[in-house]
């Protein structure tokens, strides 16, 4: 009978492991973003609200996306990686452009 007591003592634990395990991965998910790939290689990331989409973010499939596709599948990853300095902001890329083509305006014109 005390075996059986001690049997059942260990399933109950390992049930209340599992759930335990199942409660904390759920909050890790929804709480923060790992990225793997790209110039990062592996980092954590919080999430600036609580959400499972973007979860696990492969910069290397990110990498030859249109910048307006990328915009609207990943915001919040856009967000974060422009604020975390990984690419440039839309601000950043308008005035590049606006740059070069003065450049290229001077260059016809020849000034």
């Amino acid at each position: 009978m005390p075996e059986q007591n001690q049997q059942t003592k260990t399933q109950k634990l390992s049930t209340q492991t599992v759930i335990l395990l199942i409660i904390l991965t759920t909050i890790f998910m929804s709480l923060f973003r790992v990225y793997i790939g790209g110039s990062l290689g592996f980092k954590v990331v919080g999430k600036d609200y609580f959400s499972f989409k973007d979860t696990f973010v492969n910069l290397s499939d990110l990498d030859g996306m249109p910048r307006e596709a990328f915009a609207s599948k990943h915001p919040a990853v856009k967000k974060q990686l422009e604020r975390m300095k990984i690419i440039r902001t839309d601000e950043q890329v308008a005035e590049e452009f606006s740059r070069k083509s003065m450049e290229e305006i001077q260059k016809m014109w020849g000034y």
